[in-house]
């Protein structure tokens, strides 16, 4: 194709409007990833995660080709010289792939994210593999340079490659696009997997790997439609556009999807001290701070999160609510312990029913007066006209006029609990735990000699959760293999519980191995495997910061619910929370749908509550287990297993102070 004699005033003017607008967007971009660091600190940047980090690199890299290029062509003297034809070449192939590699690079990160199964980049194979992938790039790059295309013509420089090298490296590019892309959105887009969140990150990884590819794909066949040969001005600026398109999108789709105003979606998060210094007296008095009847008030409060392998999550997490909210009350000290009853009757889960019913009708606390073991009643009001964003229906009828549940519970009240320590003697450690109908057992093992000596850590030990259920536990009467997507994410979540609580710091290159087996589901098993696995720690004599108490809670029009089942749980927005009720901290914080702020916060509140009640009756079984323990050493014997009054029956309510 014939080239120009001189380049056009429209050439050099798009050529300078791209690199003017390049370098301003990239920075931004860089600004924006960089906002919430502090950047001259040798510990940001030792901490960060890869995931950010490569996004960084990919940023500054694009950001230099642009001032480089830009100095090249538009530098002085105005005549070309062959040194800078050669430079331009040179300059231009190099940034070009190295902003490439980076760019695989993020996209073998977020499939290690989906596919690493929470083990080390260099011991997972499928990383290892990606990284295979990326070894022909260093071909590719010397072709390109070997058959690179550098002259003058009429004192202004020609530059491009040949057809061989642009093909090979459209297709090499276009090939591993894909596959790396289809390998991270392919879980993600699973009809199983009902997250919003998680199927809005696999759209946008769809939409940018789209982009990108479209953008690349044009660049190329221009090139190739010119013969390989373009004026510096056309190639450099083609390239600028094709690098910066595609950071852009990058940076994109590895943000965090926006959440919506009246909605709140949760990860894993952390409560700290100064957030709730005083649960069990201010619970009430700071719920009448951020909410009255009188005006509506911002409330707002804030919680750091773990970090997690996906980079989309910043340090804290706020949660504002601009709507007013009536106080909760703090449950009063009152106790009793009614005649637990088991009825088997039709139930819309076909499962048996557990109701607490006293003698005459009217249960008596020690004292003789009235006792109640349920929560204060919520005095929630309607705060918006439109009231559908979160006040969902069920499909059955959760509670009944009278204000109980289909178990004969009212809206606060826990299922009845049993605890059996050390029904297995040849593990470590072993509990059974039931809540109503759901029964869960844990054995523990270790602290031991790892198995597998490559994923042995010199300075801490390795805990490892392994999750099995019986086939009869549930109505699917369906047998779940340990690869399960739904087990593997079962036993991802209660390793995430127990790694900060664990001192696995005591126990350097060694392995907890944790089995949970899954006897009987009716609501609630993600709680009642915690408390088990956390008994059967303390069982096992592994040193833990503090107990870890699990609950779930959902919402219903305005009342709260705690404890569900397997009807409610299906059929309502829910959360479970694990707290640790003597430091004051959450461990984890799992929500599949999404619920409205404030609605989120009073059955956050109400799960915190929870914990500190069944933190009362853990700690009094483990204190009776510990005490039988001494005595049969003392006399010579082997302790019994506990399972006695004071490990079954209702949940008392005991007086926080």
């Amino acid at each position: 194709m014939a080239l120009a004699a001189e380049p056009s005033a429209v050439m050099l003017n798009l050529s300078i409007l791209a690199f003017l607008l390049g370098i301003t967007t990239v920075t931004w971009c860089m600004t924006c990833s960089l906002q919430e660091h502090q950047i001259w600190s040798s510990k940001t940047w030792s901490n960060m995660p890869w995931s950010r980090l490569c996004l960084l690199l990919v940023l500054f890299t694009t950001w230099l080709n642009l001032l480089l290029t830009g100095v090249l062509l538009f530098g002085a003297p105005p005549r070309h010289t062959q040194m800078r034809c050669t430079l331009g070449t040179t300059a231009c192939i190099l940034l070009y792939c190295i902003t490439k590699g980076l760019i695989y690079l993020c996209l073998v990160e977020r499939v290690h994210a989906v596919w690493g199964d929470g083990r080390r980049r260099w011991h997972s194979p499928i990383y290892r593999f990606c990284l295979v992938l990326m070894i022909p790039l260093g071909a590719v790059v010397g072709l390109m340079l070997a058959q690179g295309v550098h002259y003058l013509h009429n004192g202004y420089c020609v530059i491009g490659i040949k057809h061989t090298a642009s093909l090979v490296l459209l297709s090499y590019d276009i090939a591993l696009n894909i596959f790396l892309t289809f390998l991270f959105v392919a879980p993600l887009v699973r009809s199983t997997i009902r997250s919003a969140r998680l199927k809005a990150i696999a759209h946008k990884a769809m939409a940018a790997t789209s982009i990108g590819l479209v953008i690349t794909i044009v660049n190329g066949f221009v090139l190739y439609g010119l013969g390989g040969e373009e004026l510096i001005w056309t190639c450099l600026g083609g390239c600028a556009v094709d690098l910066v398109i595609n950071a852009v999108v990058m940076y994109w789709a590895m943000q965090s999807p926006a959440r919506t105003k009246g909605s709140v979606h949760v990860s894993p998060l952390s409560l700290t001290n100064g957030a709730r210094d005083q649960p069990r007296k201010d619970a009430g008095e700071n719920a009448a701070v951020c909410g009255t009847r009188v005006k509506p008030t911002v409330c707002s409060f804030a919680m750091p999160t773990y970090e997690q392998q996906e980079d989309g999550l910043s340090n804290r997490t706020t949660v504002i609510s601009a709507v007013s909210v009536p106080a909760i009350d703090v449950p009063q000290p009152i106790i009793r312990k009614p005649r637990h009853v088991d009825l088997y009757g039709s139930h819309p889960s076909g499962s048996r029913l557990s109701l607490s019913l006293s003698a005459k009708g009217v249960s008596r606390s020690e004292n003789g007066e009235e006792a109640d073991i349920s929560l204060h009643e919520l005095g929630l009001a309607r705060t918006h006209d439109d009231s559908g964003t979160y006040e969902l229906k069920s499909r059955v009828e959760i509670i009944n006029d009278g204000g109980y549940r289909a178990d004969g519970r009212k809206a606060q009240e826990l299922r009845s609990i049993t605890i059996e320590l050390s029904p297995h003697p040849t593990a470590d450690g072993s509990a059974t735990v039931s809540h109503g109908l759901t029964t869960v057992n844990v054995c523990v093992f270790g602290p031991r000699e790892a198995k597998n000596r490559s994923q042995t850590m010199h300075d801490k030990a390795l805990i490892n959760v392994e999750i099995s259920e019986a086939a009869f536990s549930s109505s699917e009467r369906r047998k779940r293999g340990r690869n399960d997507k739904r087990i593997l994410e079962f036993a991802a979540s209660i390793r995430a519980t127990f790694e900060p609580v664990v001192q696995v710091s005591l126990y350097p290159r060694s392995e907890i191995d944790i089995f949970v087996q899954v006897l009987q589901q009716d609501g609630g098993v993600l709680q009642t495997a915690i408390n088990a696995a956390t008994l059967a720690l303390i069982d096992a004599g592994i040193a833990l910061t503090d107990y870890v108490c699990a609950c779930t809670a959902a919402c219903i029009d305005t009342t709260g619910l705690l404890d569900l089942t397997n009807t409610e749980e299906s059929d309502l927005p829910n959360l479970t929370l694990a707290v640790l009720p003597r430091s004051k901290r959450v461990t984890l914080v799992t929500m599949e749908t999404r619920l409205h702020v404030e609605r989120f916060e009073q059955i956050f509140k109400l799960a915190l509550l929870a914990g500190d009640v069944l933190h009362e009756r853990m700690r009094a079984a483990a204190r009776e287990r510990t005490g039988k323990l001494v005595q049969s050493m003392t006399l010579g014997g082997i302790a019994p297993p506990v399972e006695g009054k004071e490990a079954a029956g209702d949940v008392e309510m005991y007086n926080p102070s």
